[in-house]
């Protein structure tokens, strides 16, 4: 009996350490505070925004591992209803997180979406292609990168021009 309830525990143990996400994750009840402002608006006057909170997402352009941390590039996107960034054409533009940690470029890399929250701690201004770019900076270890969206393969029939049956056992039958 004993040796049961000994493999009933490890078997629930190692059921809970699988449901384990890799990284820093935000708290559910992240949904339920302030947005605070708009990056457009922060960017306007960053000096005034700082220690503000935000929340913020996006879609990761760039990933860099530095001695203060890992410094996250993000091209922001708005958030749907559940936090997670939209994936459209709409962007105020970029902003920087830098996470006191390490964080694994390849899982944290360029494509992936990721929820921030946290107050703005700064800017910092970088080299942007052939211009310098003054990004706002958010110091923080709330973060939540999302699971990639499976693609979704449409299929579009092209009935009445096409042949809606062409492998039909019918086929002598039909009227070319």
């Amino acid at each position: 009996m004993a040796l049961r309830v000994i493999g009933l525990a490890i078997g629930l143990i190692s059921l809970l350490a699988g449901c384990a996400t890799v990284g820093p994750n935000l708290d559910p009840a992240w949904l339920q505070t302030e947005p605070g402002p708009g990056l457009a608006e922060v960017k306007q006057d960053i000096a005034a925004a700082k220690g503000q909170d935000i929340l913020w997402g996006g879609q990761i352009v760039r990933s860099v591992n530095k001695q203060e941390g890992t410094l996250l590039e993000i091209l922001q996107q708005p958030l749907d209803s559940r936090g997670r960034p939209e994936s459209s054409d709409r962007s105020a533009g970029r902003f920087l997180i830098l996470y006191p940690g390490y964080l694994e470029t390849l899982i944290y890399g360029q494509g992936r979406q990721v929820t921030v929250s946290g107050p703005i701690s700064g800017s910092r201004t970088l080299s942007l292609q052939e211009i310098e770019y003054t990004y706002p900076l958010i110091t923080t270890t709330d973060i939540h990168l999302w699971e990639t969206e499976p693609e979704v393969l449409r299929i579009e029939h092209t009935y009445p021009y096409g042949d809606p049956y062409p492998l039909s056992p019918y086929w002598r039958w039909r009227s070319w």
